[in-house]
């Protein structure tokens, strides 16, 4: 019975949210996720040896949020936080999550800059 009642308040609740912001915030958290991926395949390589720049850690914030804590571990997976990411997987991130908005962004105005024929051309045609 819990379970349907929750089930029910998750789904009440997200018909609430507008579709555009629902899907703007999961938007967002999915350039997170994937600027994370890039940012663990560089912790890979320098862990194996085949990166070896940029190797010092930009900042500790183990002593605020553990990346071993159940916190730690949930933002872990769903944005790649690490508590002490070196200045490369930093780098990484950021060029990963700035490359996939320029490139959202200028498909966004290609699209927009492309006449669309109008419902009467559409429609005499056939």
């Amino acid at each position: 019975m819990r379970a349907r009642a929750s089930s029910a308040l998750l789904y009440l609740g997200l018909l609430a949210i507008p579709t555009r912001r629902l899907f703007l915030g999961d938007l967002w958290s999915d350039h997170a996720a994937r600027g994370g991926l890039a940012a663990q395949a560089v912790a890979f390589l320098q862990q194996g040896g085949y990166v070896e720049i940029l190797t010092s850690t930009v900042w500790d914030t183990s002593w605020l949020l553990p990346e071993d804590s159940l916190a730690g571990r949930l933002l872990h997976t769903l944005i790649g936080y690490t508590d002490r990411p070196s200045a490369a997987q930093l780098v990484v991130y950021l060029f990963t999550v700035a490359l996939i908005l320029t490139l959202m962004y200028s498909q966004r105005r290609s699209r927009a800059a492309t006449p669309r024929p109008a419902v009467a051309e559409i429609t005499s045609r056939s």
